[in-house]
């Protein structure tokens, strides 16, 4: 299922409005923005100014998110091929010690692109 434009809804809706009055170019950036984010604009504005107010950089949030996302894909791809390379061996005897080199090569990249991010992060959430 695809993630919503819109904010979730809440019990007793949301009684406080806010409205802004923007420039057409104000209005086309926030826009793109949102469509970027697949999120409506209500939406992106809230995001964006409570995180500003807790003190969170949204883009800095974002990139480290999306990072996470790919290492975890790699190490998603690194255990596939190590469990078909077990997989092999048990299956003939036969270990295939060169390939199993370069896959946990792999992982070693990946888990040292993992501890980059989260680095990244925490002293993001320090700021």
């Amino acid at each position: 299922m695809a993630d919503r434009k819109r904010q979730a809804n809440q019990v007793g809706g949301r009684p406080h409005r806010r409205v802004l009055v923007l420039t057409e170019a104000e209005n086309v950036e926030l826009r793109v923005a949102a469509d970027r984010e697949g999120k409506s604009v209500q939406r992106y504005l809230v995001e964006a100014g409570i995180a500003r107010a807790r003190g969170v950089d949204p883009q800095a949030a974002h990139e480290a998110i999306t990072a996470l996302f790919k290492v975890e894909h790699q190490l998603s791809k690194v255990g596939t091929n190590i469990n078909q390379l077990t997989r092999h061996a048990n299956a003939t005897g036969e270990m295939l010690a060169a390939e199993l080199r370069e896959e946990l090569a792999e992982l070693r990249r990946c888990l040292g692109r993992l501890d980059e991010t989260v680095d990244q992060v925490s002293v993001e959430a320090r700021r």
